[in-house]
């Protein structure tokens, strides 16, 4: 009897879940100046999302749009949507107005997006990228750095939450030096969507610390986890999952490197208890995890959770430049049960693998490298193939088909500058290049929106030579880019 209430109570835990998570509804509007509630941004030749004007009972109202860039859905009503028109996309941003009886209210610089599924943000680059569907909105978070990418200047991370059609919901910058590197969405059984976003930082403009942070949905920072200095060299976090436990507290796993006494940098992994903020336990992983790990220097990029354990990835060597691919298979307490160092090319990302006959992992890397991990033996078994020359950083898994995003070098001047994407068939590598497009100038990560399409993330290059933090959404069949509103 007390199991069937258990599972009677799992059940409803459950179904909780699909009632406060399964949300529609794409808007943007927020309080654009005192009285005036809009959209920051409109999309040329589209209905706007509302603007509302607020006044006293009675009150009359008039719209106006500075140049006469665009026209009213209700001119004279206090809610009113804006068509943009194609000389206001020239022009970028418009100036729109509203006459609240005699008091004027004045609302700058809204921008104009074209309808093509291409968004520019701040300055910097995109290094991670979720879909969300939030309770009442769907759309995409990405998380980067903020900051020319060429300039020596500081950068401080940044994180913009979207809508489908890539609308601004909020955007925000942290008051802190470093990047994001992952941002994972989670949500929490009757209360909404929670992100953790991970990276690292400089502390005082030496030293640079990792840090994983917990944000609600409206992006206030709950919670602000490291090590507690427990690390004391230069630490930084690439990648992370959420470890989910119905019936525990509920982990996060981060991995990336730390510079020892002796200068090396040695393999890192943080395991983070989301319930409890002083529950936090750094494993730098030496010869007490059953491996030597003799080189001088080691980065983690990527980790996947497996039974009983974990699969970690990254690159080794004598130093960065000249490092080549590593394989961790871990236990549940990130002891060394497997090494593989036989890949020359360094490895980014790593992503489970479901329903497809021998393959239960996918990892790429450098020089177009994709592996396939068959994990139903005593050791990992790797069926790999070079899929061109790009860098891959990433991979998303859609069925049987693989999408990787990453970047190329186009003038052979050893200089990663175009982006490129790609789709391919699982189990089946060679040959199989459904559809490759190039978009900005690199593509850290690749997600699938709640409406079906492939979200990617990263930076594009403007004219004087600036770098950009880049969004954009493409069709699944054929990689072209997607319209914001479609018909």
């Amino acid at each position: 009897m007390f199991n069937k209430k258990r599972l009677l109570l799992v059940i409803a835990i459950l179904v909780l879940g699909i009632v406060f998570t399964g949300c529609s509804g794409d808007s943007a509007v927020t309080e654009l100046t005192e009285d005036v509630d809009g959209p920051p941004q409109v999309i040329v030749n589209e209905k706007s999302d509302q603007f509302t004007a607020t006044g006293p009972t009675g009150s009359d109202y008039s719209w106006q749009v500075a140049n006469g860039l665009g026209t009213f859905t209700n001119r004279t009503s206090n809610k009113t949507k804006f068509i943009a028109s194609k000389e206001a996309l020239n022009q970028g941003r418009i100036d729109i107005s509203v006459l609240i009886d005699n008091t004027e209210k004045t609302i700058e610089d809204i921008e104009v997006l074209s309808n093509d599924s291409k968004t520019e943000y701040a300055k910097g680059s995109f290094h991670s990228i979720v879909s969300t569907d939030d309770m009442n909105r769907k759309g995409y978070l990405a998380a980067g750095t903020v900051g020319d990418l060429n300039s020596s200047n500081s950068r401080h991370p940044y994180m913009v939450k979207a809508d489908n059609r890539g609308v601004t919901i909020e955007k925000k910058e942290f008051n802190r030096e470093g990047r994001f590197y992952e941002v994972k969405d989670f949500v929490r059984t009757a209360r909404g969507d929670y992100y953790y976003l991970i990276g690292y930082g400089t502390v005082n403009g030496d030293v640079s610390q990792e840090f994983v942070l917990e944000l609600n949905n409206k992006m206030v920072i709950n919670k602000d986890y490291n090590s507690g200095g427990i690390t004391t060299g230069d630490t930084y976090l690439r990648s992370g999952i959420i470890s989910k436990n119905i019936f525990a507290s509920d982990h996060v796993i981060a991995v990336g490197n730390t510079r020892l006494d002796n200068g090396n940098l040695a393999p890192y992994i943080i395991d983070i208890n989301t319930n409890d903020a002083a529950d936090v336990t750094p494993h730098i992983l030496d010869n007490d995890y059953g491996y030597e790990f003799a080189n001088s220097y080691y980065n983690l990029e990527s980790i996947v959770e497996i039974n009983n354990g974990y699969i970690a990835v990254g690159f080794t060597g004598a130093n960065r430049s000249g490092a080549e691919g590593i394989i961790l298979r871990l236990n549940s307490e990130f002891n060394v049960t497997e090494v593989n160092t036989s890949i020359t090319e360094k490895l980014f990302k790593i992503k489970k693998v479901k329903n497809v006959t021998g393959v239960d992992y996918v990892v790429v890397g450098d020089n177009g490298y994709i592996g396939e991990i068959d994990d139903n033996s005593s050791n990992l078994t790797i069926t790999s193939d070079n899929i061109g020359t790009a860098r891959y950083r990433d991979v998303l898994v859609d069925g049987s088909n693989y999408i990787v995003v990453g970047a190329k070098d186009s003038n052979n001047d050893d200089k990663y500058d175009q982006g490129v994407v790609s789709k391919l068939t699982a189990g089946s590598l060679a040959n199989s290049d459904s559809f490759t497009q190039n978009y900005g100038s690199y593509l850290y990560s690749v997600d699938k929106a709640t409406d079906g399409d492939y979200l990617l993330a990263g930076h594009s290059t403007s004219n004087d030579g600036s770098t950009n933090s880049y969004v954009v959404k493409i069709n699944p069949s054929d990689g072209s880019v997607v319209d914001r509103v479609k018909e």
